[in-house]
């Protein structure tokens, strides 16, 4: 069964981005649920240590998601148990629009191969009691409306526990525009609850994405990638600099407390957290300039 949870909002599985600290940074935030993505089932199976690193959590942050993906059943099922002890719910990817991913059969490719999708979901939910979600884009170069309802059916006769749509096609990436009507007419299709992703920018768009569609949850990610604190309820132009240079001074300290800080002084370096806010610019041209985490945390820690 899939958890109850404090709110309808959760943080995205954004590879690469959600690291224990900005996690924990969501969750403090109202964030319901975090989510961990892209994490390879081989890898997992070989003991990959990195891999290992990258599943590592915090109880601070709970309840937590992992995202796993591949496309071999044995292996999916071997990996599942491996997450037991870090996730509160373990995810199947069928949603990257990653080349490289694709590549391997996994990610957005499996839209295509319903008998297949339902092996591999058959697979994971014998291998675990934990609820089980899958996440899925709505086709691969253009929307595959009757492919799609006829995938969810056969998803949910598997006995997962919720489904997320991000509204999007795979060759789109994260441009265009999101095709909400095709979640609502999902979301009357199945029983289990439904997480929607696509074209949230603020808190209002969240709220009118459940008001339209009738999804259970939302899903919030690039937005959040800038803005930790829309899970408050605050967009990013009713912020001040000084809020958001206290946001990411938080986030630098849980990184060195988790002993990340490297990788998360290089990130604020090389992603544009600070952005839709007056003074923005001048504030990423300083960290640009910045030298190291010292240099970093005291350019934080100056007022305007």
């Amino acid at each position: 069964m899939y958890p109850t949870l404090s709110s309808r909002f959760i943080l995205a599985p954004l590879a690469n981005i959600n690291d224990i600290a900005f996690r924990r940074l969501c969750k403090e935030r109202g964030a319901a649920m975090v989510c961990i993505g892209l994490i390879s089932a081989e890898a997992l199976i070989r003991g990959n240590d990195a891999t290992f690193d990258m599943i590592q959590t915090c109880e601070e942050e709970r309840p937590v998601a992992i995202q796993l993906f591949g496309q071999d059943p044995d292996v999916l099922a071997k990996a599942v148990p491996l997450l037991e002890p870090y996730a509160d719910v373990i995810d199947f990817n069928m949603g990257c629009p990653d080349k490289h991913v694709m590549q391997q059969g996994c990610g957005s490719t499996l839209l295509l191969e319903e008998q297949k999708v339902v092996r591999l979901l058959t697979a994971m939910r014998g291998a675990t009691k934990k609820p089980l979600t899958a996440k899925i884009r709505i086709g691969i170069d253009y929307p595959l409306h009757d492919e799609i309802l006829s995938l969810v059916v056969a998803m949910e006769s598997t006995g997962i526990d919720a489904l997320a749509i991000h509204a999007r096609t795979a060759s789109q990436g994260y441009s265009g525009h999101a095709y909400w009507q095709i979640m609502k007419e999902i979301k009357e299709k199945v029983r289990i609850p439904v997480i929607g992703s696509g074209d949230v920018r603020n808190m209002l768009d969240a709220r009118r994405m459940i008001e339209e569609t009738g999804v259970d949850y939302v899903m919030i990610g690039r937005a959040a990638m800038g803005n930790p604190n829309i899970f408050a309820g605050k967009d990013v132009e009713q912020l001040t600099l000084d809020d958001i240079k206290t946001t990411y001074s938080e986030y630098l300290r849980y990184a060195e407390q988790y002993g990340i800080e490297k990788f998360a002084y290089l990130r604020m370096k090389g992603q544009l957290f600070f952005k839709g806010f007056e003074g923005a610019g001048e504030m990423r041209a300083a960290i640009g300039k910045t030298a190291s985490l010292t240099e970093l945390l005291k350019l934080l820690s100056r007022s305007n």
